[in-house]
């Protein structure tokens, strides 16, 4: 199946999980270069320490989870960024915040393959 036609599939259904997060970025781009610095040496560099140990659950279960796709939105931001992870591939897309645009909160919430 080709990997788009199963992210869509993933983002159409209901999340699994959504929450609220303290971080938040100016470019989505700081995300990709954490998540890479991640996969590198299994740390995270964020200041504080228990949003460091979110991120870290966090990029553990993208690293090591089946299909999923992992939405980022950082607060006020008119985008969005889907971590996708399928078929043993990642795919990372920035898109429109839809519902989601200008909101003062960051969150994060996961889609799993059904």
């Amino acid at each position: 199946m080709n990997k788009f036609k199963k992210i869509r599939e993933m983002i159409q259904q209901p999340c699994n999980v959504v929450f609220t997060v303290s971080f938040m970025v100016k470019y989505y781009k700081e995300v990709v270069e954490e998540w890479n610095y991640y996969k590198r040496t299994g740390k995270v560099r964020y200041e504080k320490e228990s949003e460091r140990f979110k991120i870290e659950r966090i990029f553990n279960f993208h690293l090591n989870g089946g299909d999923h796709i992992l939405l980022y939105y950082s607060a006020n931001k008119q985008q969005c960024l889907w971590m996708c992870k399928v078929d043993e591939k990642y795919i990372n897309l920035i898109v429109p915040a839809a519902s989601l645009g200008a909101k003062s909160k960051s969150i994060i919430a996961t889609y799993t393959a059904t």
